[in-house]
């Protein structure tokens, strides 16, 4: 998980609308209907295990919709341990939340005594989040959503909206850590066949090791559907991209240059923290 930057997040209820807008535009579905598929996908993926994650999914997700989100209650808590808080993560989940109309609170105590205060006023998800790990955890059911998953799951549902359907087509993964290992599973579910760029040699290899194809930086330019899970900001040009790109990037800085973002302005899906929150939320209620 990316460490965030208090700069980037948007802590306001006017940004969340703002979000929902924007994922309306380029998805074109709600956010909370492209999370709800997202996490039904990784429900079943989940649910498959021990199945390669090159071999395609030969059934479709189960039908899941959010119950209503006035009926649920959420806690989000601060965790100060290793770098400690960061400022505006807490706020600005609180803020996705309240969008959506689920009660939520912020507990004044942090760490293991804020989750105390929160199962104790009945929450039924807490949210928390560390240096390694953002998870939630559903009270009622025992179910844990973890960050990493969430993300590459509703990334890769978002290209899939965006480009619809990516059965049968050549997608590009940029990165091969943590959110890329969980997106090759959530791409290939979709019926994608994908090709992995990493600048690290042990990684591009881990890639092959999945029976990938790997790319060099130069044939970059090759492909029209790109996954960038890449967390190092503004290294690819405007003139290394596919002219007709569609590009879902849940990495954090996002990887185009300043001349990339503005040619291709409306032919990418990114955000800070919002869709892969979404899909946790969904995920933890399966």
């Amino acid at each position: 998980m990316t460490r965030l930057v208090t700069e980037w997040l948007d802590t306001e209820m006017e940004g969340m609308k703002r979000y929902g807008r924007f994922v309306e535009s380029v998805a074109g579905e709600t956010p909370l209907a492209l999370a709800a598929k997202a996490a039904a996908r990784l429900a079943r993926d989940q649910a498959q295990g021990a199945a390669r994650t090159t071999e395609p999914r030969t059934f479709e997700p189960p039908d899941f919709k959010l119950p209503v989100a006035t009926d649920i209650r959420a806690s989000v808590v601060r965790i100060t341990s290793g770098l400690g808080v960061i400022g505006g993560f807490a706020e600005s989940l609180y803020s996705l939340l309240a969008w959506l109309g689920v009660e939520v609170s912020m507990p004044q105590q942090t760490d293991v005594n804020g989750i105390y205060s929160a199962a104790s006023d009945g929450a039924d998800l807490i949210f928390i989040a560390d240096d390694d790990r953002f998870i939630c955890m559903n009270m009622r059911n025992g179910t844990i959503a973890e960050n990493n998953e969430g993300t590459a799951y509703g990334y890769a549902e978002a290209l899939d909206l965006m480009a619809g359907g990516i059965a049968g087509e050549k997608v590009l993964l940029l990165g091969f850590g943590p959110v890329g290992q969980g997106a090759l599973k959530a791409l290939v579910g979709l019926g994608a066949s994908v090709s992995v760029y990493d600048k690290n040699p042990e990684r591009q290899s881990a890639a092959a090791a999945e029976a990938c194809d790997v790319c060099r930086r130069e044939d970059i330019s090759k492909y029209r559907l790109i996954f960038d899970a890449t967390n190092e900001g503004g290294w690819l040009g405007a003139d290394e991209l596919h002219p007709d790109v569609l590009i879902s990037a849940p990495g954090l800085p996002i990887s185009l240059s300043e001349d990339a973002k503005k040619k291709y302005e409306g032919r990418v899906f990114s955000d800070v923290l919002q869709t892969g929150a979404l899909v946790m939320l969904c995920r933890a209620l399966i």
